[in-house]
Formats: structure tokens, C-alpha cells, sequence
């Protein structure tokens, strides 16, 4: 496949990050301040963003492949389409029509089925909001209103990935 891997800093900054921001809410939250905590986990949300969004990659730009689960997906596309084209015409020379059209149904069930750049969009944007939602539960000034921020962050990145994660599969 010519889509693009993640390259393995990205993956080496996130899974320490995880790993960083595991401990620190499983030991230090008792040790420290909720401001100490949220200051701290800062850049584990930020290299934990940096790896979510390389996985879901890039659209592809013209002739460019796309990255991630998107270049993946618009790889495993064009081989679908080509072997659709192929078996379309050979069973247009030795199969009857309702099997032509069954078979073409199902291509397209399958088709429809795939997630769109849409939900990938959604889930970037998701990404990025919960970044943001994050980093604004330190400011002393909007904390009340940081914290629902938050919560409702979390809730659509929840829900973009849940749209997504069946499709990919």
C-alpha cells in the first residue's frame, strides 16, 4: 500500500505520553493540586493529539496518496474500484444481468459502508477541540465554564471515533 505509516517519533511521543499521563492520574492526582495536574498533563494531551491525528492522517491532494487510516482507506478504495471494473466486465460477458446487478449492489453496500472524509473531518476536529478544551481548564477565569467545556470535548471525540471505529473493521 502507498499510504503512509506514522512515523515512529510520533508513535514513541505518544505511547509515552500515555504512559506519563496513566501515572499521573493514577499516583500524582492525590499528590497534587487539580491545577498542578491539569498544567502537567498539558503535553501528554497535546503528543497524545499529535498521535491520534497522524493515524487518521491527511486527505490525499491530487496525485498525493493520503496518510494514516485515510490513505489506507483510499488505497483499499482504488483496488476495490479496479477489481469492481474487472469483475463487472467479465461477468457482462459470461454472467446474466440479475447477477451483474446483484454483484454491484453489494460493491455498493460495501462502498457506502466506508467511512467518509467527513467523519474523519469530525474526528480531527473533535482531536483538536479536546486540546483546546484542556488547555483552557487553566485559566483561574473560565474554569467553571473550562470544565463543561471539557466534559462536552471528551463526549464528541467519543462520538466521532464511535462513528468511525465499526467502519474500520
Amino acid at each position: 500500500m502507498r499510504a503512509s505509516r506514522v512515523s515512529p517519533e510520533v508513535v514513541q511521543r505518544g505511547a509515552a505520553a500515555l504512559n506519563e499521563l496513566g501515572g499521573l492520574v493514577a499516583e500524582e492526582i492525590v499528590r497534587l493540586s487539580l491545577p498542578a495536574v491539569i498544567d502537567r498533563a498539558q503535553p501528554n494531551i497535546e503528543a497524545i493529539a499529535e498521535l491520534m491525528t497522524a493515524v487518521v492522517g491527511r486527505p490525499a491532494r491530487g496525485a498525493e496518496p493520503g496518510q494514516g487510516l485515510r490513505g489506507v482507506l483510499d488505497e483499499r478504495r482504488r483496488l476495490l474500484a479496479a477489481t469492481r471494473r474487472t469483475l463487472l466486465a467479465e461477468m457482462g460477458r459470461s454472467g446474466t444481468p440479475a447477477d451483474s446487478y446483484a454483484f454491484y449492489m453489494r460493491v455498493m453496500e460495501a462502498e457506502r459502508l466506508e467511512p467518509s472524509d467527513a467523519a474523519f473531518a469530525a474526528l480531527e476536529a473533535a482531536i483538536g477541540e479536546m486540546v483546546r478544551a484542556h488547555a483552557a481548564l487553566r485559566s483561574p477565569d473560565t474554569a467553571r465554564g473550562a470544565v463543561a467545556g471539557f466534559e462536552n470535548a471528551a463526549r464528541r471525540l467519543q462520538a466521532a471515533w464511535r462513528e468511525i471505529r465499526p467502519l474500520l473493521r
